[in-house]
This record gives structure tokens, sequence and C-alpha cells, in this order.
């Protein structure tokens, strides 16, 4: 038996996850989504990347980015790597795509700060 603690919510429960024969089964959580979040980190588990990318802007040497989408856990360092190589140029609006199709998936690169 695994447990873990829901971040879906400011709740916060408990969740117990048991393998079964079939699946897995998840006690503890006070709404749907605890149980969605479970599974998804038993079967499937994700992360949003959060970094900062370096710029050529006079006075800013990096700026705060994240991915559009969750990426697959065990590929992190792959998505990394590929967002190492992006250098922001020129100012861009917060919000902005700066790479699209990392790791030749779906998931682009976004600007999270403003710029000034």
């Amino acid at each position: 038996m695994k447990s873990m603690t829901c971040i879906v919510c400011p709740k916060g429960c408990s969740l117990s996850i048991e393998e079964k024969e079939k699946g897995f089964r998840v006690s503890g959580a006070l709404c749907p989504r605890g149980e969605e979040y479970a599974l998804q980190e038993m079967t499937d588990p994700r992360r949003t990347l959060q970094t900062t990318i370096r710029t050529n802007l006079p006075g800013c040497r990096r700026v705060a980015v994240r991915t559009s989408k969750e990426v697959p856990l065990g590929e992190i360092f792959s998505y990394m790597d590929a967002i190492k190589g992006v250098i922001l140029e020129e100012k861009k609006e917060c919000g902005s795509v700066l790479a699209r199709g990392l790791c030749d998936s779906d998931v682009d690169l976004i600007l999270t700060e403003r710029l000034y």
C-alpha cells in the first residue's frame, strides 16, 4: 500500500493506494479529483516545468518560463535539455510562446514574466 497527500485542492486529503489485480483502489479522497490524481501518479506521473532561460536583453540575464502542459516525470531531464537551448533575443509579452513542440511533443515553452 502506498500513501500520498493529494495536492489538487487545499484540503490535502491523505490518500491510500492499494494495487489490485485489475488496477488500483484509492481511499481517503474527499472528491473525485483526489482519486484521479492518485491514479495518475501511480500510472503516469507528470509535472509542469517552471524554470528560467537566458536572454540577450540588456539588463535582463534570465527570464521565467514554464511548459504549456505537464510532461512525463521520467522525461523531465530531456525537456530541461531542450529548454536550456532556448535564448530570448527580443522583448515579448508575458504568456508568449517562446518554443513550440519541445522534445517533438505538443508541449510549448511559455514566458511567465513581464518584461519592462
